[in-house]
């Protein structure tokens, strides 16, 4: 701490801490400096410290995620995105913040054919696999007669729009709300309720935190999602919720 090192109080403790006595790496290092009485930080403050330091030259943000990413946590990277924008942003922002780009937009029919094989229990890789190569199924015997030749056709067209929105989740172009309805019932195994009485529309739904936030992010422009009010039979952490055509300004 003399003029000869004219190390800060902080850069000694680091240089202590380096020694072979503790061999500690740099990193490691300045944790254990910034958790000290010096500074008085938590272990996830003090990580913080550290990667927003020269030493990494990393952001705000980006120091977070490197905290959330490690040990401490053991979140990915995605998930680590979202607890540092969780303060600002919503929760369909935030996962298209951390991926990057912005959810490709998809016509509601076709939304609808992918989640009508998605139930079927196949993987991501599977369903994009099958709809390339054609192997889908022939006669559709739901209410919907759907035929996946339309699929396989939008896929061979667009190729990268339709594995985006496999892998990567889509939001729909234009929502009805009978469109709304049979979404619903298909992602989800369930019979909402449909209501159309004038000044009322409304889809009726029981949707666990998942579902909601899945749905949130789904819908086109002009719908919102009301409620969120427990109900009788409704299930463990599900709650029933109205979908509504969003006030004109």
């Amino acid at each position: 701490m003399s003029g000869i090192a004219e190390f800060s109080a902080q850069e000694a403790y680091v240089d202590v801490y380096m020694c072979e006595i503790a061999e500690f790496s740099e990193h490691e290092a300045y944790v254990d400096v910034y958790m000290s009485e010096i500074a008085e930080f938590s272990e996830d403050e003090a990580y913080v410290e550290v990667y927003m330091s020269e030493i990494a030259g990393f952001s705000e943000h980006e120091a977070y995620v490197e905290v959330y990413m490690s040990e401490i946590a053991g979140f990915s990277e995605h998930e680590a995105y979202v607890e540092v924008y969780i303060d600002r942003y919503s929760e369909e922002e935030i996962m298209m913040t951390a991926e990057g780009t912005e959810r490709v937009k998809l016509s509601q029919w076709d939304a609808m054919l992918i989640e009508s094989l998605r139930v079927l229990g196949w993987s991501d890789d599977e369903l994009i696999h099958r709809t390339q190569q054609g192997d889908l199924p022939k006669d559709d015997t739901s209410i919907y007669e759907f035929n996946y030749e339309e699929l396989a056709a939008f896929a061979a067209k667009e190729p990268a729009t339709f594995e985006a929105a496999v892998r990567s989740g889509y939001q729909i172009k234009y929502n009805t709300i009978r469109g709304i309805r049979s979404w619903i019932a298909i992602a989800f195994v369930q019979e909402p309720e449909l209501v159309l009485e004038e000044g009322r529309e409304a889809v009726v739904a029981t949707l666990t935190p998942a579902e909601k936030a899945r749905l949130s992010a789904v819908l086109s422009h002009g719908w919102t999602i009301l409620g969120g009010e427990d109900e009788a039979g409704a299930g463990a952490g599900a709650s029933v919720y109205r979908i509504v055509p969003q006030p004109q300004a």
